[in-house]
């Protein structure tokens, strides 16, 4: 049986290093330290410095963890896997894995997927077996994916996807359980532990494309939720933000706001303003703009800016909230007070902020920023902002590349008379991106462009003609960002 294979684990081992250091761990045992007493039953497992007897590794095992130790945990779940020292009991053996799982310790979520995996002690299920095979890997386990490779074969479609499910939810539910009990729940730039400031920094570098690091958007996630388990507050809404917009993982709208939710509930404004904006535009939740008020207003007398604005809107409006033109107008001169409104705006602008900034600037400013962002300000029907959406969506850049997309978003940017959106336009026609190929549409498109933005020149070439007809690559094309 494959769980025959994983033995004890044993980490720190200091008392058993040489035969007489035994005295001093049973010393230290009998004290009652839950760490002491796992190493000490690791020695009787293996027989260093006394005689091999498993009897009193189970005992020794047990104490420790009985105390909660994990690695105590894992190594008499061990013992009953494999009835050394105790009756064979794999029911038992589950028990004291899943209790090891729930303190994130991998080796222990795997022996629960082959439990799984075989119907020992546990259902068979299959699902189950790969929803602790997935919660494995991502706790570092780097033998888990080989087995959940093994048995997906076997398994619908329907079952792989639940088992996603099933782990998304683990995890969440592991990582909030975890940071309730941190020691320092409130954290911040300010009070972080140090461990958990490390943590939330070590998933920027990874997150953040100008990092000298390699951007690596899966050890980012588990950066930030190691964060979290320690009391992050902004690693909740960095979580948040990789589902949000499907960084490295499939975009889910609904598991972003759970983790906006979390960090919203512990007072964090930027938490508190995705939350809202979610609930504005009915993403992830039932659009509800009493909520988005309501969460808006608590980030906005946090003095987060984006906030402040998006309840002027709403008060000038009367969406969510009675309609207010003077509290209206006092939120919007609050905010115009800060100088970050654009750098901290997760969406979409008043009226008032869009003329104040003029349609050029706010593209600029949005769609530098990112997809998210981008796709918000699209939305919004600025043309320069859905062309380049378009281009996102057509080189597949922070979202999965679909050339239907990019013609609805590049067709919207022409209707409005967009050059750029006229000749990307151009080029979907050209290479039958996304459309049926179309080399007159394309000359169509092309002289439009050129019609509507003076300044645009084709690349130079010996042959004019042959430069639109050529069927060549998309990267090839000029374009206008």
């Amino acid at each position: 049986m494959l769980l025959l294979l994983t033995g004890p684990a044993v980490y720190g081992a200091s008392c058993f290093k040489k035969p007489h250091d035994v005295a001093d761990c049973k010393h230290k045992a009998a004290q009652g330290l839950s760490r002491a007493q796992n190493i000490l039953g690791f020695v009787y497992t293996k027989g260093r410095g006394v005689p091999q007897d498993f009897q009193k590794a189970a005992h020794w095992y047990r104490k420790s963890a009985r105390q909660g130790f994990a690695l105590g945990q894992v190594n008499l779940g061990w013992l009953y896997a494999t009835g050394k020292g105790v009756e064979q009991n794999y029911t038992d053996a589950a028990k004291w894995y899943e209790k090891a799982a729930l303190q994130g310790d991998s080796n222990a979520a795997l022996q629960l997927g082959l439990l799984n995996q075989d119907g020992y002690g546990v259902p068979l299920d299959l699902t189950l077996a790969t929803m602790w095979f997935s919660i494995a890997a991502e706790q570092g386990s780097t033998t888990a994916p080989k087995y959940q490779a093994m048995i997906a074969h076997k398994m619908r479609s329907k079952a792989i996807e639940d088992a996603r499910a099933l782990t998304r939810q683990w995890l969440r539910d592991f990582v909030i359980t975890a940071f309730s009990s941190a020691p320092q729940n409130h954290c911040n730039a300010q009070n972080c532990t140090q461990d958990a400031d490390l943590w939330f920094v070590i998933g920027k570098q990874y997150s953040d494309a100008q990092s000298s690091w390699k951007q690596n958007y899966k050890r980012a996630l588990q950066s930030f939720q190691r964060a979290a388990r320690k009391g992050n507050i902004k690693a909740l809404v960095s979580i948040g933000s990789i589902y949000d917009r499907g960084l490295g993982v499939a975009q889910n709208y609904q598991e972003a706001a759970l983790w906006y939710r979390h960090a919203a509930e512990q007072g964090s404004a930027n938490g508190q303003f995705n939350l809202a904006h979610m609930y504005a535009r009915g993403e992830g939740v039932i659009q509800n703009y009493s909520e988005a008020a309501q969460w808006y207003s608590q980030a906005a007398e946090q003095g987060f800016s984006s906030a402040q604005y998006q309840l002027s809107k709403l008060y000038d409006e009367g969406q969510g909230v009675e309609k207010k033109p003077l509290l209206a107008q006092q939120w919007l001169s609050r905010a115009e007070n800060s100088q970050n409104a654009i750098e901290n705006s997760r969406g979409d602008f008043s009226r008032a902020q869009i003329s104040k900034q003029g349609p050029w600037n706010l593209y600029t400013q949005t769609c530098s920023s990112g997809f998210t962002a981008c796709q918000l300000t699209a939305e919004q029907g600025n043309a320069w902002a859905q062309n380049k959406l378009g281009l996102f969506y057509k080189e597949g850049k922070e979202v999965t590349q679909n050339y239907k997309e990019a013609v609805k978003w590049f067709k919207k940017s022409a209707d409005q008379g967009s050059g750029r959106g006229f000749y990307n336009l151009s080029t979907m026609y050209l290479n039958g991106y996304g459309v049926l190929k179309d080399i007159d549409q394309s000359e169509k498109l092309l002289a439009a462009a050129k019609k509507n933005w003076g300044r645009y020149k084709l690349a130079p070439s010996k042959n004019a003609q042959s430069s639109i007809m050529a069927p060549v690559s998309i990267e090839n094309q000029p374009r206008l960002k």
